[in-house]
């Protein structure tokens, strides 16, 4: 049966068939042929492919040529521990040094040590070695080769040797005498040729508890161990913890070091050569005296002692203030006065006075301030205060407030603001935002950690400012420290119920604040209802809405309290104006927390011009830190969230509570 040729394609078997035996013999003899020449070809690349590279790696070996020198070797102690110290100087020449080999002779071994250090052209560096290091004494090694080391096509490639040196016992010009007999490195016991050049004879080296004699022998250790012992920081004040630290060097090595305080032995170190101690904080004025021993390993248990004879001491200062600087306006005789009674009272070191020229009127225009603040930052940084202030307070007779021509000082935008509240941002990185419309959000704001300038960026500012000297002098004196409050202190929290619809907020605050304390264990009074609360006793805490609260004209005058104020007091009223003026006779309107200074609060709020409601200290967070160990300036800080605003801290910055 025939196919039709459409059919012969129908399968691969088909073509097969087509095909015949000669046919496919011719097929594999050219196939054979095809596969030699491609091996004979793939060959023959091979070795001119290798030749090639071979060729221009010689080229390119041919520009790595280096010159290095070694100035000097010779043999040290560091830490005592013997070493061997090289120098080496790359003369110009050559492409980049990705490191060098050094190879030690002893002049039977060798011992090679890799630095993968660059040393540029014309640059010098000293290399320094130990016997772990190298992987034998030290003492033994006599000369030193260099080598380079360097990378060609990716791969790293160690060069010829440069330069040969030998090793002397010391840097000393071994062309001059440089040792006598019995001279010690280490424990080794070095000997001087005729020439008086040191080297190291065979088995010199001194066993443990051995020492060298004057002929360069081998003997009992009979000297002492040498003792250091320090205290830091040099002049600790009460506030500080202080370190002792002593160490203790010996040939035989250490088998103890003792640091011994005020006569008592407070801490034994065995086996090493190094010991400390922390001590304190310890009281202001007290003298404390140490000293440190050591014995080493010798057989005769020598011992060593810092001081030999007597102790070492030093007194805790009183420089707790150290970090406040204090201005004083030079035109305002009050202003000296308190500036100069504070500074005494807190024994503010002298450099931390700052004197300004400045006009004596509460209320100065911008102008007016820029040259208060210029002279304020000119002396900071004249005489590098600039990073160990935290504090800064202004005094009586300093202007309190800046208010721009035509600004009513009353709306959201206002370029208003009290003097203390824009010297919170001098010198740092929201100085550009002081003088502007809009105040700051504190950066320290709801914190709950101890200020630092360092962290936050700002410094803290308060004022001491009341009606009189005697009025401010009375203050700084019941906060100096410690204040210890007994049971008997009472914080006071008077809401006003009719402000419940306006400001919730305000009289909610009152209340956790209440409870807060109360948690603690300190005597809370919640005043709930519409009776303005007056003449409570031994009062440490107080919030009230004062001229604010609208049943006040039926208890007192002016919103004053009558309390009697336990020392460390301190207050936030809700008023506008409370920080206004603190002038005598003062302008009633509002009332004013001048008033509260005067019945004998330690620290006040207040506010200049209108600082609308978000000014306002958070009084549950102010009474919260307050009672947990923050002094006065980070507890108003941490509860206010404005800074370059209306705002203004009456007080000691530093004063603080304590629970007797």
């Amino acid at each position: 049966m025939s196919k039709k040729r459409g059919e012969i394609f129908s399968s691969p078997l088909n073509i097969r068939i087509l095909h015949s035996k000669k046919g496919l013999s011719d097929v594999v003899a050219t196939l054979m042929i095809i596969l030699f020449v491609l091996v004979v070809a793939s060959i023959i690349w091979g070795v001119i492919r290798n030749v090639i590279s071979s060729g221009s790696e010689e080229i390119e070996l041919g520009r790595f040529s280096y010159d290095l020198n070694i100035r000097s070797a010779y043999l040290d102690s560091q830490n005592s521990i013997d070493v061997v110290r090289v120098t080496v100087r790359r003369n110009a020449g050559g492409e980049n040094l990705s490191g060098m080999r050094f190879t030690f002779s002893d002049g039977g071994n060798s011992y090679i040590a890799d630095r993968k250090t660059p040393l540029e052209e014309t640059q010098e560096r000293t290399f320094t070695f130990n016997s772990i290091e190298i992987g034998v004494n030290i003492d033994s090694l006599t000369k030193v080769s260099v080598v380079p080391i360097y990378e060609v096509s990716g791969r790293e490639r160690i060069g010829q040797i440069t330069n040969t040196k030998e090793i002397t016992p010391t840097a000393t010009n071994t062309t001059s005498p440089i040792c006598t007999p019995g001279q010690q490195q280490g424990t080794t016991c070095l000997v001087c040729n005729a020439q008086g050049i040191a080297y190291v004879p065979n088995n010199s080296k001194c066993s443990a508890g051995q020492t060298c004699n004057s002929a360069g022998q081998c003997v009992a250790d009979i000297n002492a161990p040498i003792v250091s012992i320090t205290h830091v920081p040099l002049e600790p004040t009460s506030a500080q913890t202080v370190t002792f630290t002593a160490t203790a060097s010996d040939v035989s090595g250490i088998l103890e070091i003792k640091i011994f305080v005020d006569g008592i032995n407070v801490n034994t170190c065995p086996s090493v050569a190094s010991c400390s101690y922390t001590g304190g904080p310890y009281s202001v004025g007290s003298t404390h005296t140490y000293y440190a021993t050591a014995i080493d390993n010798s057989p005769n248990a020598n011992e060593g002692r810092d001081p030999t004879t007597g102790m070492k001491s030093f007194t805790i200062s009183n420089d707790y203030y150290s970090d406040v600087l204090v201005i004083i306006n030079s035109n305002s005789q009050i202003s000296e006065q308190v500036g100069t009674y504070f500074t005494n009272a807190r024994n503010i070191p002298p450099k931390n006075i700052i004197r300004i020229n400045a006009p004596t009127t509460e209320e100065i225009s911008p102008s007016e301030f820029n040259n208060l603040r210029l002279q304020i930052e000119n002396y900071i940084i004249n005489n590098n205060l600039q990073n160990s202030t935290n504090y800064i307070v202004t005094t009586k007779g300093v202007p309190l407030k800046v208010k721009p021509v035509n600004d009513s000082c009353f709306s959201p935008s206002s370029g208003c603001a009290s003097v203390e509240s824009e010297l919170t941002l001098i010198l740092g990185p929201y100085n550009s935002s002081i003088g502007g419309n809009r105040f700051v959000f504190s950066p320290y704001y709801y914190q709950n950690a101890h200020f630092s300038r360092a962290t936050y960026g700002i410094y803290l500012v308060t004022r001491l400012d009341g009606y009189t000297f005697d009025n401010i002098k009375a203050m700084i004196d019941k906060v100096a420290q410690p204040i210890m409050i007994t049971n008997s202190a009472r914080f006071v929290f008077d809401q006003d119920p009719d402000w419940n619809s306006n400001l919730p907020i305000l009289n909610n605050a009152m209340a956790s604040a209440s409870t807060i304390l109360t948690n603690k264990g300190y005597n809370s009074l919640l005043n709930t209802d519409s009776v303005y609360v007056t003449n409570q006793t031994d009062v440490i805490g107080y919030v009230s809405w004062g001229s604010n609260d609208h049943y006040v004209n039926n208890y007192t005058q002016y919103a004053k309290p009558h309390n009697t104020w336990h020392p460390g007091a301190i207050v936030e009223t809700y008023v506008s104006t409370s920080g206004r003026t603190f002038a005598w006779p003062p302008s009633y309107g509002q009332s004013l927390i001048a008033d509260l200074i005067e019945e004998g609060v330690s620290g006040a709020k207040g506010y200049v011009y209108e600082p609308y409601s978000f000014a306002m200290a958070i009084v549950s967070v102010l009474f919260d830190r307050y009672t947990s160990d923050y002094n006065l300036a980070e507890s108003f800080y941490m509860s206010s969230r404005s800074l370059s605003w209306m705002d203004v801290v009456i007080g000691d910055p530093k004063a603080s509570i304590k629970i007797s």
